[in-house]
């Protein structure tokens, strides 16, 4: 979670690690796309730093502000595209719901970097 760099994670842009103006370059309306639903605002940029895997990203915000859709474009043609629908914030989860058990016979990789 430390590095978000990569700008296929929705979290960069979610949890606000990242200025859209600061990680965008021309950073503009793209009035060519359509939004999913109207009134919606749709918003393109050229990632820094990474034009050589992505084009482009296409950012869909609503009115409020919130981002609903995120298409990646790759340098290799392929379009990633990420919905988030019934967003909530500050919603209490039990600590129960963090805990991971392996299945029987799984194979466990530590992680011997200590990250």
């Amino acid at each position: 979670m430390r590095r978000l760099e990569d700008l296929r994670s929705p979290l960069a842009f979610l949890l606000g690690k990242s200025k859209l103006e600061k990680a965008l370059q021309g950073l503009s309306f793209a009035p060519d796309v359509q939004p999913s639903r109207p009134g919606n605002s749709m918003l393109r940029g050229v990632p820094r730093g990474m034009e050589d895997r992505i084009r482009q990203v296409i950012l869909e915000v609503t009115p409020e502000q919130r981002i609903v859709r995120i298409l990646v474009h790759g340098a290799d043609d392929s379009i990633t595209e990420y919905r988030l629908d019934n967003q909530r914030e500050n919603v209490e989860v039990p600590e129960n719901k963090f805990r991971f058990t392996a299945p029987p016979g799984a194979e466990i990789v530590e992680d011997e970097s200590g990250q």
